[in-house]
């Protein structure tokens, strides 16, 4: 010990600062380091080490996002990210316990988000930087279908024969066993049921006509556009009589080589921090809009509106404002090297590139050397980067975000615009948005003239006078209204065009089930832009209601219209609304109660929570997240659906489960099978109900496991027999 004291006397301060700034030493051990002696509390205290510290935890937010010149005492700051980090992690491991029987995350939970967002100048950046090193621990679970290896046809053919031998042979022994009860038949006290995994007979026959619709919400269905109840309440079919149930005919075992090589873990931590990161991600998107349309139009570039757009629909992607610059300034440099070798004496070849905050207010070339320019930018944009208009996928939502255009060299023409846009406008040539119906152009001034010339970036730069564009028209127009068809757009029409594309993406979508992951956050952004229109803010507010979420917006947006203009609809969906948000604000006071389990299971129940399974008519792959003894759907609701054909009818056990495509259905028992290849499936609410994907099942999560106590055993019987387990 003495020697090592020593041997700290002799080594200089400035070295023992640069020990102490190794990555590998901790913040907490900066702590413990300061409460040994007073000398290395002084040398902790240095800013500068806090300042590394800093830097090192946050590798990418920091450097892309942060001011450094807006910190003033780095080992504050460095407590506070701390401290946020254990903030964070805190409430996103209680959320699957408060949220059990929530789809979405309540309004209490979201006032606590923002409590903890405003409690530091850059909570929402520790917090983004949280939230995902949770999501990014580890494997993402696929969020699109995933191919399997297929088994070897001869390995499969061997093991399903070696299958059927057994089955042959356990078919002889029950015979024999039948045999021997008829000839000395028990007591009744003695009659036992059947043992676990004895097959019927006969399968179970698939019953025509018999459907598979998608599982309602638990709560009451929210209110469709176009109906003046906002709710309507299910009623469940009498009881009736219970038929024997079949049990499952185990015919296909296939080699383990067919099962997922890849594990998913940590589903339930993800999955609510995802939906956190929505919502801190939106409201740091929101600060950047809001001094964006607090400039004066002309100190509003019209790339950053276009990325500030890119950014609104990307929260789970290191994506900064920088990046995306320095993706275009580097664009640029390219086209100027090129114009270097060819035109030496140009101009701009002698001037730096001009950032997009500097304003142009016409170019700053003359006619021919602005034609050299552009030459050399088609050549760079859609010859050697092969920039070109996206025809195969055109309503495609990458198309709209303009580092997905740089990524996939494939766009619409208004994004690929806004690239030729801030290129030109990089090397000195003055373009403006025109509002062209249908296509979106570019107008150049030719310097020296009064006469424009337009540009079509979507067909590789070409440019065309007002005559030759007239000419394409379907019909002739006016020369007044052709001027009306040319007039320039402001950033913030070229924004709304962007989001209004964005929206037919979405609407486009509509057969899928999170559609509304796309609708709404364009409309919330449609409304940010356009804080006045009625009619974008009532769209919004049926938005939040329909996917049951920020009720305490929907009292205040209500109220707000209400006070306009009275509206029936508004009038109903406030009450409810209010009745939603104070029941919420109740539960959320109120200590947690344990867990009641759903139902005991009989045997008639074959399958199991966490078990991926595969429906024999429809061919969907989903997993079972729940069950009922037989269908509790309403009278309305089995006929349309055909339940009436299937073979067991309503008295059978039906299934709830996460499909594929992303949909929520309720499926029948004899209408499901276990996958023989068990796949992941990418479902949106799968870190809802389990924390892992092993290979074969899913593990169910801490609450669903509590909600189903008795499925564990049955699961694991399951993966057995198919020799998964």
């Amino acid at each position: 010990m003495a020697g090592m004291e020593w041997s700290l006397d002799v080594l200089p301060d400035e070295l023992l600062l640069k020990i102490l700034s190794f990555n590998a030493i901790h913040v907490r051990d900066l702590g413990r380091l300061a409460r040994t002696c007073s000398r290395l509390k002084r040398i902790v205290e240095t800013p500068h080490l806090w300042r590394i510290k800093l830097t090192y935890r946050l590798p990418v937010v920091w450097e892309e996002v942060l001011d450094p010149s807006s910190i003033t005492d780095w080992r504050d700051e460095t407590r506070q990210l701390v401290s946020i980090q254990r903030e964070v992690r805190r409430l996103v491991r209680g959320l699957s316990r408060r949220l059990i029987h929530c789809t979405h995350l309540t309004t209490p939970v979201y006032h606590e988000v923002d409590a903890l967002v405003a409690s530091t100048p850059h909570a929402s950046l520790y917090m983004m930087y949280s939230l995902r090193h949770i999501v990014q621990d580890g494997p993402q679970h696929p969020k699109q279908p995933v191919e399997l290896t297929h088994v070897n046809p001869q390995q499969a053919q061997q093991i399903l024969q070696a299958h059927q031998l057994q089955e042959a042979q356990r078919n002889l022994q029950r015979q024999q066993q039948q045999q021997q009860a008829q000839q000395n038949p028990p007591r009744q006290d003695d009659d036992n049921p059947p043992q676990e995994g004895e097959e019927p007979n006969e399968p179970p026959q698939e019953a025509p006509h018999a459907q598979d619709p998608p599982l309602p919400p638990a709560q009451n269905p929210p209110l469709p556009p176009a109906q003046n109840s906002p709710r309507q309440a299910h009623q469940n079919p009498p009881r009736q009589a219970r038929e024997p149930q079949p049990r499952p005919n185990w015919q296909r075992v296939l080699p383990r080589s067919s099962r997922c090589t890849e594990r998913y873990e940590n589903l339930t931590e993800k999955h609510y921090a995802q939906k956190v990161m929505d919502h801190v991600y939106q409201e740091l998107c929101r600060q950047e809009w809001t001094e964006f349309l607090a400039r004066p139009p002309q100190d509003q570039p019209l790339e950053t509106g276009a990325m500030l757009v890119t950014r609104w629909f990307q929260p789970y992607a290191y994506l900064t404002m920088r990046e995306m610059i320095r993706d275009l300034d580097k664009i640029a440099l390219d086209c100027l090297e090129k114009l270097g070798s060819r035109h030496p004496d140009h101009p701009a070849l002698k001037s730096p590139i001009i950032p997009p905050s500097t304003p142009l207010k016409e170019s700053r070339w003359s006619q021919d050397r602005c034609r050299q320019l552009f030459k050399f930018i088609n050549h760079i944009l859609f010859s050697q980067m092969k920039l070109q208009g996206n025809t195969e996928d055109y309503y495609s939502l990458n198309n709209s975000l303009i580092n997905e255009v740089l990524k996939s060299k494939g766009g619409i023409p208004i994004t690929l615009c806004v690239i030729y846009f801030a290129v030109c406008h990089r090397l000195g040539i003055f373009l403006e948005p025109v509002n062209y119906p249908t296509h979106f152009l570019l107008s150049w001034k030719v310097p020296g003239t009064d006469e424009y010339e337009y540009i079509d970036a979507f067909h590789k730069g070409r440019r065309l006078t007002k005559t030759e564009l007239m000419q394409e028209l379907p019909v002739p127009v006016a020369a007044d209204l052709a001027s009306i068809l040319l007039e320039d757009f402001t950033p913030e029409h070229v924004c709304k065009r962007m989001i209004a594309n964005i929206m037919n993406v979405a609407q486009i979508q509509a057969h899928i089930s999170d559609h509304m992951g796309l609708f709404c956050p364009a409309t919330e952004l449609l409304n940010l832009i356009t804080p006045h229109d009625r009619d974008v803010q009532e769209l919004l507010l049926r938005i939040y209601y329909t996917l049951e979420i920020y009720y305490d917006r929907i009292v205040i947006g209500c109220q707000n219209l209400l006070a306009q203009s009275y509206s029936p609809i508004l009038e109903e969906m406030l009450q409810d609304s209010q009745q939603i948000l104070q029941r919420q604000m109740k539960d959320a006071s109120a200590a947690i109660q344990p867990i009641t389990p759903s139902a005991s299971r009989c045997s008639e129940i074959t399958y199991a929570t966490g078990l991926v399974m595969r429906h024999k008519r429809y061919n969907y792959s989903c997993v079972i997240f729940g069950w009922d003894k037989e269908c509790r759907m309403n009278v309305d609701w089995v006929r349309r659906m055909g339940v009436h054909n299937l073979k067991y009818k309503t008295m059978q056990p039906f299934y709830k489960v996460l499909v594929s495509d992303g949909s929520n259905r309720y499926a029948a028992q004899e209408n499901l099978d276990v996958a023989c290849e068990p796949k992941p499936v990418p479902h949106p609410d799968i870190g809802k109900f389990f924390k892992e994907f092993t290979g074969t099942n899913y593990i169910p999560n801490e609450e669903l496991a509590q909600l189903y106590p008795e499925d564990e055993e049955v699961r694991n019987d399951t993966l057995r027999i198919r020799g998964w387990n």
